[in-house]
């Protein structure tokens, strides 16, 4: 009588499997970071008078509001949200301070909300990025 031999062929691929997860997480990311910087970007409006602190900076020129930017490094596996060229009048108007000249500046973040609001709604707005490279 022949033994019969129980044999399991592996069809997981799981290199590829891994390589596809990670450029989904990637890509997830990124997305989150642009929504971020575009809630941050709608959240700065053009005012005649300063924003109350604890509320986005308004604007005048628009000028912070077009140096937001997000930068993606797929080798890192980060997104990066941030303005041109470390804009020291951004970074006042975000944290708060003195500038040189000893002019204070409130804390008025318009990423911090973006930020929270974008955390908040990342399961509900991304999930299909993890779930369409998934299905078998």
């Amino acid at each position: 009588m022949a033994q019969s031999a129980l044999k399991f062929i592996d069809k997981t691929k799981l290199p590829q499997l891994k390589n596809v997860a990670i450029k989904s997480a990637d890509k997830a990311l990124y997305n989150l970071a642009r929504f971020i910087a575009m809630s941050g970007k709608q959240s700065i409006r053009q005012k005649k008078k300063p924003s109350k602190p604890g509320t986005p900076f308004g604007r005048a020129s628009g000028a912070l509001k077009k140096a937001l930017w997000v930068e993606r490094d797929n080798a890192k596996g980060t997104a990066v949200i941030g303005y041109f060229h470390g804009h020291k009048v951004a970074d006042l108007q975000e944290l708060g301070g003195r500038n040189k000249l000893g002019r204070k500046y409130p804390r008025r973040s318009a990423l911090e909300p973006a930020l929270e609001k974008g955390i908040k709604d990342f399961k509900k707005k991304f999930a299909d990025d993890f779930e369409r490279y998934f299905k078998m």
